[in-house]
């Protein structure tokens, strides 16, 4: 069984094929069988040591990637390309828990349920 810290930390920096690899054979489907990384998990890594730099953005820019942003008082999430925002990307959260969730949910653990 692969540590916990280790598939989290594979996750958050896109290194999950690494982490096959090293420890499947690089079957990297089975990685993705065998995962047991919660979005509680991905939250707590992320409260704790933030986003890593590049894709994930936490303020407005003209980058392309997704981000998740605060907007008057709440948090938004969204994916944007050449510099602009994909409408139906678009999602309002009142707390930034609730938006985090949704974001690593959708943008690092998607694959996890596609298997």
């Amino acid at each position: 069984m692969i540590p916990l810290k280790e598939q989290v930390d594979a996750i958050i920096h896109a290194q999950t094929w690494e982490l096959a690899n090293k420890y499947l054979d690089g079957d990297h489907d089975r990685f993705w069988q065998e995962c047991s990384v919660t979005v509680n998990d991905l939250v707590e890594y992320v409260v704790q040591n933030g986003l890593p730099k590049g894709w994930a953005h936490t303020s407005e820019a003209t980058f392309d990637g997704v981000y998740i942003v605060p907007q008057n008082g709440n948090w938004t999430t969204y994916e944007q390309e050449r510099g602009r925002i994909c409408d139906e990307s678009v999602r309002f959260f009142e707390s930034y828990s609730d938006g985090l969730s949704y974001f690593l949910t959708t943008n690092y653990l998607s694959e996890k349920r596609t298997h």
